[in-house]
């Protein structure tokens, strides 16, 4: 448990609403590090709004833990984004290790600390990790590939049966929920996830593409996996992301990492390439770009993001290859 002024690890939980789920959350993160780990938990209300839904949550937390030295609650007071609520709990932070997690997620006993131990050896600022995901109760554990289509435009990633192995692996892509990274990987590297991004959709895109783009690789940890519960949560009552939105946040990606070309390809292509983009009328996907392309501090970061890549998005046809023939 964290004493210290600077702790080495800071787990980041983001929330709406969300209990009594978050309580199992928090008890899994205290089951897994407790003694073992000089650690800080920053939880995120991620409820902009006065007041707030996570009032309520907000209370029973801290009755609940309030003689706990090492939670620190913040608050999120700009736009519902669940990017936005990570780079607040980011910039709160003192580790130099950072943990992400939902808070509807339960850690399995012995893998974070494994990975943590593990990666804190390794100490390499090439590498970010984590653990398989699976929904509870289910028996089926996932890990991310990635869908790459030059001619649509297409930088996402989808879910494939995680491949078990006896040591940790390099895969293409990472969830958000149960990565595990330096604090200068989001700070310095992904320079915060873009203030643009709303709540759905976009993030792990740039961030998994961010670090194609610098070299920098991902390893998943053989462990058992972050488990997430599928509950009706408040803010899917409060905020249903209308398909345009989440289709803005991934055009909002696309551009930053391939350009107009790519995102114009998008847009184009709509009709015929996957949820939500393909619902959404193209005279309403086209408006979206103009927006995005007048935006000056989206072009100013893709500026800073080309400045510092190894590589662009149109020369990793060899690297996805190379994931095609490993799956």
């Amino acid at each position: 448990m964290s004493q210290s002024s600077t702790p080495e690890l800071s787990v980041i939980i983001p929330y709406y609403g969300e209990y009594p789920h978050i309580h199992y959350t928090l008890q899994s993160v205290w089951t897994e590090l407790g003694d073992m780990v000089d650690f800080e938990v920053i939880l995120v209300d991620n409820d902009p709004r006065t007041p707030s839904q996570n009032e309520r949550t907000l209370r029973v937390l801290t009755d609940d833990w309030k003689r706990t030295p090492w939670i620190r609650f913040v608050k999120y007071t700009d736009k519902p984004s669940n990017w936005g609520a990570r780079n607040c709990g980011v910039r709160h932070t003192k580790g130099e290790y950072l943990l992400f997690l939902d808070a509807h997620s339960l850690i399995s006993p012995g893998s974070v600390l494994s990975m943590y131990q593990n990666y804190r050896t390794l100490n390499n600022g090439d590498y970010v990790t984590h653990l398989p995901i699976s929904d509870f109760f289910s028996p089926t554990w996932k890990e991310y590939e990635i869908l790459y289509d030059p001619q649509r435009g297409i930088l996402h990633h989808g879910n494939v049966p995680y491949r078990r192995s006896d040591f940790p692996r390099t895969v293409p892509a990472s969830p958000a929920c149960g990565l595990l990274c330096r604090r200068d990987h989001i700070t310095e590297d992904l320079e915060y996830w873009p203030d643009e991004l709303g709540q759905y959709g976009g993030g792990e895109n740039y961030f998994n593409w961010v670090m194609a783009l610098l070299g920098r690789k991902i390893l998943i940890h053989p462990k058992t996996p972050i488990y997430h519960w599928h509950i009706p949560r408040e803010w899917s009552r409060d905020h249903v992301p209308t398909p345009l939105s989440w289709a803005v946040n991934i055009l909002i990606a696309t551009y930053l990492l391939g350009g107009e070309d790519w995102a114009a390809r998008l847009v184009r292509h709509a009709p015929e390439t996957f949820y939500p983009v393909n619902s959404v009328p193209h005279d309403k996907l086209h408006g979206a770009l103009m927006e995005i392309l007048k935006t000056e501090p989206l072009r100013e970061r893709r500026e800073r993001l080309l400045s510092r890549a190894i590589t662009t998005v149109d020369n990793l046809g060899d690297w996805v290859k190379q994931w095609e023939v490993a799956a």
